[in-house]
């Protein structure tokens, strides 16, 4: 595990939108990275568990595929109090971390998308990190 590097150096990185595909407990993955915590990305995604696991049409049907999205905030199913008061309980506000937007296939509209996230992601941040 990174805590046996013991190295303030080496930290851990959580993805928003990957945490379905690592089990969908978020609040889990945050405690047990704990103040190892050093980069998030901020990306909204849907659940692929949702609709009994056919939120995704494929064709042909049973395709071994995975769809991978980093959506803007609110397009998805990320619970962003759980995520941005999860980081405030971990102190990930008080520390030398880095917060990025990290929103695909946007290209059109980029300049907007990128706004609205800033703006997002610092209201969330306000909200949360007086605890």
């Amino acid at each position: 595990t990174i805590r046996g590097i013991n190295s303030p150096n080496i930290g851990m990185v959580i993805v928003a939108c990957h945490q379905f595909h690592m089990g969908g407990d978020l609040p889990a993955i945050m405690a047990t990275a704990g103040d190892m915590v050093r980069l998030v990305h901020v990306a909204d995604t849907m659940d692929h568990h949702r609709s009994h696991g056919l939120r995704y049409i494929t064709n042909p049907p049973g395709n071994a595929v995975r769809v991978h999205q980093h959506l803007e905030i609110g397009d998805g199913d990320v619970d962003w109090d759980q995520f941005f008061g999860g980081l405030g309980d971990l102190g990930f506000y008080d520390k030398d971390t880095v917060m990025v937007s990290s929103v695909f296939a946007e290209n059109e509209n980029a300049h907007d998308v990128s706004r609205r996230q800033l703006d997002t992601m610092n209201k969330y941040v306000e909200k949360f990190s007086v605890r």
